[in-house]
């Protein structure tokens, strides 16, 4: 049994090292046993690993299921199609393209937001021309007041110790 774990252990190096990986890159980056664990079956270190274990370093290292059992048994692991691990690894880069995508698409709206507001507070008199807006159009809006006068209702806006009344029926543009 220890010769079989010994000759697990120099397959199983010498497959991480022709995918060019260290034993922390078969860990984190490709979901395969800890690196203390692959240190262990490098060095033929018994017992003979767990299924769980062998799952995740047959998938780590590119090789078909039940490989690591076929090297214990005296055989050959088979490594997966190269088209089959091109796919998984298009999928994984499709995942993670897109989640950067998300991610700087949420970092845009954030900064946006902050140029708009930032904006908006050197601009008092633009500010409350929005807030009367909301205003009206929470009014006209169903369950809002539906007071006859809510068309010529204004807000005020109290920023900085100023108060600011826009002018209910100025167009944005200043006509």
């Amino acid at each position: 049994m220890t010769e079989d774990l010994e000759r697990l252990g120099r397959e199983v190096k010498a497959r991480r090292r022709e995918l060019r990986l260290s034993q922390m890159d078969v860990w984190k980056k490709r979901r395969g046993p800890s690196s203390t664990k692959l240190g262990d079956i490098e060095s033929g270190e018994p017992p003979s690993p767990s299924s769980s274990t062998k799952e995740k370093l047959e998938a780590a290292l590119e090789w078909e299921p039940g490989s690591v059992d076929r090297i214990l048994d005296g055989g050959d692991p088979s490594p997966v199609p190269s088209s089959k691990v091109r796919h998984e690894s298009q999928a994984a880069v499709t995942e993670r393209a897109d989640s950067l995508v998300d991610g700087l698409a949420e970092t845009l709206r954030a900064a946006i937001e902050a140029a708009v507001l930032k904006a908006l507070l050197d601009d008092p008199a633009a500010m409350a021309a929005i807030v009367n807006e909301v205003v009206k159009a929470a009014v006209q809006a169903p369950g809002g007041s539906s007071s006859d006068s809510s068309e010529s209702e204004v807000a005020t806006v109290e920023l900085a110790g100023e108060v600011i009344t826009p002018e209910p029926d100025r167009e944005p543009d200043g006509r």
